[in-house]
C-alpha cells in the first residue's frame, strides 16, 4: 500500500465545527413544515376561547404560513364574521402565543367543524378572502 494513512483517503477532509443537535432537528422540522406543528395545535386547543363557541362550531384554525394563519369557514356569513372580528382574535393570539403569535389572518370557505360532513363538490371551491 502506498501513500500515508495505511490505505486511507489521501484527501483531507476539511473539518467544520460541529453543530448541535438542537440546531440540527430545528433545520430539519423547518424544512419540513413541522415547525410550527405545536403552535397549530396550542391555537386549535384554544380556538373556542379565541374566537367563542359558536364561531368556533362552524370554523377551524387549519395551518400556520409564516405570520398568517389560515382559517376555515363553513359558509359566507362566518367568513365575514371572522374578518370583522380578526383584530379582537389576533390581539387573543398575541396574548396566547407572544412573539410568535400569527400576525394576519387568511379566512377562507373549506372544511370546518366535524368531520362528518358530506365533500364539498369540485366548483364550491373559493378563492380565500385575504384580511
Amino acid at each position: 500500500m502506498s501513500g500515508r494513512g495505511g490505505g486511507l483517503n489521501p484527501r483531507r477532509r476539511r473539518r467544520t465545527r460541529p453543530e448541535g443537535m438542537a440546531g440540527l432537528v430545528e433545520g430539519v422540522l423547518g424544512d419540513l413544515g413541522l415547525d410550527v406543528a405545536p403552535t397549530i395545535l396550542r391555537i386549535a386547543e384554544r380556538w373556542p376561547d379565541l374566537v367563542g363557541p359558536e364561531a368556533a362550531a362552524h370554523s377551524s384554525p387549519c395551518r400556520i404560513r409564516g405570520a398568517t394563519l389560515d382559517v376555515d369557514a363553513d359558509s359566507p356569513v362566518w367568513v365575514q364574521t371572522l374578518r370583522l372580528r380578526s383584530p379582537q382574535i389576533l390581539a387573543r393570539l398575541a396574548d396566547l402565543l407572544g412573539p410568535q403569535a400569527p400576525r394576519e389572518l387568511w379566512v377562507r370557505i373549506g372544511r370546518s367543524g366535524s368531520d362528518d360532513e358530506a365533500p364539498r363538490g369540485r366548483g364550491s371551491q373559493r378563492e380565500p378572502e385575504r384580511l
